[in-house]
């Protein structure tokens, strides 16, 4: 750290205080895990509610978080009864089994509103976010470099001999991968996250463990 006309000149890693940390799966088995990596992106299943009907929300909508949760809750409860209701199965059921299917469907929606809300709407550039491979063994660590896209990317092709499963995830982020770490750098108190079940988590309450993983030199909320 240099001081030069009074300022301050530093290699350290600047982090905003306003920066988020999230936990993203690439997928339940991480089969997608080597995609990411290879294609520096992150993505998000639920490919029956369009980024374009999201973004097509209305202003008066996106006023409080509370509404503009409601909205998606609205919008993915209608895709996934409609396509409850157009299944083959479903018509074969009595009435008393139809209900019952439709109460699990609302559930199913509600999770899958919440889990893309926070990947589209909270979820900023410059965020940094955690993919575990499989049995949590290693983990991809990178820095959210785009808003959420629907468009096609380009799959590296590494040989008939490393070839991998191709995501079909339509929801995506570009992501700037910054390591890969083994399963015992992960501090401590992110050790739940292995057993949990969810697509993705905001771990932001543990920016400062995660902090000495990204850099061993930065500066966070005024502290170096």
């Amino acid at each position: 750290m240099q001081l030069n006309d009074g300022i301050i000149e530093t290699d350290f890693l600047v982090i905003p205080d306003e920066t988020k940390y999230w936990f993203v799966r690439a997928s339940l088995k991480a089969e997608y895990y080597q995609d990411f990596k290879y294609n520096n992106f992150i993505a998000i299943g639920d490919n029956d509610v369009k980024l374009e009907n999201l973004h097509a929300i209305p202003q008066r909508l996106r006023e409080t978080t509370s509404t503009h949760k409601e909205e998606y809750k609205r919008i993915f409860n209608e895709a996934y009864l409609t396509l409850l209701r157009n299944s083959t199965k479903f018509k074969s059921l009595q009435k008393s089994e139809q209900a019952d299917e439709i109460e699990k469907m609302k559930r199913s929606s509600s999770i899958s509103a919440t889990k893309t809300f926070s990947f589209v709407e909270e979820m900023d550039i410059g965020d940094y976010v955690l993919v575990p491979y499989k049995r949590s063994e290693v983990f991809l660590m990178g820095i959210v470099l785009s808003d959420t896209f629907d468009g096609p990317i380009d799959h590296e092709y590494l040989g008939k001999d490393l070839e991998y499963p191709i995501s079909d995830y339509e929801k995506k982020r570009r992501v700037l991968w910054i390591k890969e770490i083994d399963q015992d750098e992960l501090p401590e108190s992110l050790l739940w996250i292995q057993t949990g079940q969810r697509a993705i988590f905001d771990i932001s309450k543990n920016a400062n463990e995660i902090n000495p993983v990204i850099s061993n030199e930065y500066i966070y909320k005024g502290n170096v």
